[in-house]
C-alpha cells in the first residue's frame, strides 16, 4: 500500500480481477431471470466489503457493467440496476483514484466500447440521479 491507504497497481488489478469475477460468478446469472435479485446479490456482496473500498469497488463496478450490458438487450429494471450501480462505483473509482481503463480491463471484452458505453450513460445518468432508485429499494425489501 502506497501513502493514504492507496494499493499499489499490480495488487489494485489482481484485487478488482478477484472481486469482479466473484461478483460476476455469484449474481450475474440472476440477472437474466430478476434483476432485483440481481441487485439483492451485488448489494449483499458489497456489504461484506464495508471496510473494503477495492473490493467494494470491484463488486459494485461488476453489478454496473453486466446491468450495462443486459440492459442494451432490453430487459425490464436493468436500467435501473445500472444507473443505481453507476452511482456506488464511481466516487469509489474517484476516491481511489483508479482509471477507467484498469477498471474495465477487469472484465472480458472491448474496453474501448464498454468505456465509450459508460461515458455515454454517464451524460444521461447525471441528470437522473436517483435519492434511492428502485434497485436499492428492491434489494432491501427481498
Amino acid at each position: 500500500m502506497l501513502a493514504h491507504g492507496t494499493p499499489t497497481s499490480a495488487s489494485t488489478t489482481d484485487r478488482l480481477i478477484s472481486t469482479v469475477e466473484a461478483a460476476r460468478a455469484q449474481c450475474a446469472p440472476k440477472i437474466h431471470f430478476d434483476t432485483f435479485s440481481f441487485n439483492h446479490c451485488i448489494n449483499q456482496l458489497a456489504a461484506n466489503y464495508k471496510k473494503d473500498d477495492l473490493a467494494r469497488l470491484g463488486t459494485e463496478y461488476a453489478g454496473f457493467a453486466v446491468a450495462l450490458t443486459t440492459m442494451r438487450v432490453g430487459m425490464t429494471g436493468a436500467e435501473d440496476s445500472a444507473r443505481y450501480f453507476y452511482w456506488r462505483y464511481r466516487p469509489l473509482q474517484k476516491k481511489l483514484n483508479v482509471s477507467d481503463q484498469r477498471l474495465c480491463a477487469t472484465l472480458p471484452g472491448d474496453c474501448t466500447i464498454r468505456i465509450a458505453q459508460t461515458k455515454e450513460f454517464s451524460k444521461t445518468t447525471r441528470l437522473n440521479k436517483p435519492a434511492e432508485s428502485n434497485a436499492a429499494r428492491d434489494a432491501h425489501d427481498h
